[in-house]
């Protein structure tokens, strides 16, 4: 089990969610990615203006936050 899969961290990612938007005045997105496509989504993204502002892995996965202008 990952942390995010316990109370204590549904809890974090739901402040999280709550709070990011209120931080800036950028629209804000989370994706969950097999890893293997993470390359490929980060290169469309960015390549069309999108900005990268995180990412964290567990189990294979990785959860990518993006946010657009």
């Amino acid at each position: 089990m990952s942390f995010w899969d316990t109370v204590k961290g549904n809890n974090l990612a739901d402040v999280l969610l709550s709070t990011l938007p209120q931080l800036t005045a950028e629209t804000q997105y989370v994706v969950t990615l097999k890893d293997v496509a993470v390359e490929k989504f980060l290169r469309e993204k960015v390549s069309a203006g999108e900005k990268y502002v995180n990412h964290f892995s567990y189990e294979g996965r990785t959860t990518i936050i993006m946010s657009v202008r």
